[in-house]
């Protein structure tokens, strides 16, 4: 993403923080002002209806988007398929494969944003036996931009140094959620985020 001169001007801004979500947060907010763009008439009554604003969807997009490509990115570099992990998932249980991202090749919407308990919850996943890894973009509430974030799940042996998701989704979630996602770390910068779910990615489609 590039924005030329609006950038040095949006990491002015005060009272954002200093994490990467932060900074593509003032980004695109400066981007919009400059450009005077407006949202579609049905994208604005959506927002108005979830006390969403404009500009946290202009960044929900663009990470999204962003989101989407490293997953495209990662479909090319290793075998993601359905196909393939139902054949390496052979005698798991109940195994339902996933796939990387939507039909259109964009991040998927999770369950928190989908039903309005918090601002921003898209991601993408891989099933294998028993393990789903996924990498989020997440942001609680819509006043809460300082604390945009990504999250990575998966194994705890390969994440040593994460935590139960009920310490990061804390009042979220429920045992459903806990038994498909009990691990997981938190990032203030994509690229740690990325470098930690492709990691884990690397590991599965070499050593399965």
């Amino acid at each position: 993403m590039s924005f030329g001169r609006s950038e040095s001007k949006s990491l002015e801004v005060a009272g954002r923080g200093d994490t990467e979500a932060a900074r593509v947060l003032n980004l695109c907010e400066t981007e919009i002002a400059s450009r005077g763009i407006q949202p579609t008439q049905k994208a604005a009554k959506r927002n108005r209806r979830s006390g969403i604003t404009d500009g946290v969807r202009t960044v929900e997009n663009e990470l999204s988007h962003k989101l989407g490509q490293f997953g495209l990115r990662l479909l090319k570099e290793y075998d993601l398929s359905p196909e393939t992990a139902k054949a390496k998932s052979n005698g798991t249980k109940r195994f339902v494969a996933h796939n990387l991202l939507q039909s259109d090749n964009t991040a998927k919407i999770g369950g928190l944003q989908r039903s309005g308990r918090c601002a921003i919850d898209r991601y993408i996943s891989y099933r294998i036996r028993e393990s789903i890894i996924s990498l989020n973009i997440f942001q609680l509430a819509d006043h809460d931009s300082e604390n945009l974030h990504f999250q990575v799940f998966g194994p705890k042996e390969l994440l040593p140094d994460g935590e139960p998701l009920t310490s990061l989704r804390p009042g979220l979630v429920g045992e459903p959620e806990m038994k498909r996602y009990p691990w997981g770390k938190r990032f203030d910068r994509f690229e740690d985020a990325q470098a930690a779910f492709e990691k884990i990615i690397s590991h599965f489609a070499k050593n399965q």
